[in-house]
């Protein structure tokens, strides 16, 4: 699963902490997640993305124009690691610009989403999913990035 990590751009020196609201934005949460967010150790998500070149241009324009075709963000998803100081991959969220046409509605982004005990999950219903958060940023090509004015 790591094999971009050799050729893109992290966009963070290190895993950023974000709330229990931005860690769990790719999927509605089970039952036990829930549970766990309304925890006393609910607060400890991080996000640390990595873009490839292609991407790291779009972010530089600021999304203006669009991205390339071929732009691809990958959004990793950690928690503390139980038994050390680290921390434990739980999930990769995936955006990849596509020729325009492929999904006008989504910004002709395709969306996936990995995580341990589901896979890769690349389906309709999970562009539909992602492409329902990423339309507020419709002004910066569908990309919430820090300074960037959706």
């Amino acid at each position: 699963m790591a094999q971009y990590k050799s050729s893109y751009t992290p966009q963070t020196e290190m895993p950023e902490p974000v709330s229990a609201y931005i860690f769990g934005l790719c999927r509605l949460p089970t039952l036990p997640e829930q549970e766990f967010a309304e925890s006393n150790h609910g607060d400890s998500r991080y996000l640390q993305d990595w873009a490839n070149d292609l991407a790291v241009e779009g972010i530089a324009r600021r999304g203006e124009p669009a991205f390339t075709p071929g732009a691809i963000i990958v959004k990793e998803k950690y928690v503390p690691a139980p038994s050390t100081a680290g921390f434990e991959l739980a999930a990769l969220g995936f955006m990849i610009k596509r020729e325009p046409g492929f999904a006008p509605s989504h910004g002709d982004w395709e969306y996936a989403y990995w995580e341990p005990q589901l896979g890769v999950v690349s389906t309709t219903e999970q562009s539909s999913y992602c492409a329902g958060c990423h339309v507020g940023a419709a002004e910066t090509d569908s990309i919430y990035v820090d300074g960037l004015k959706p």
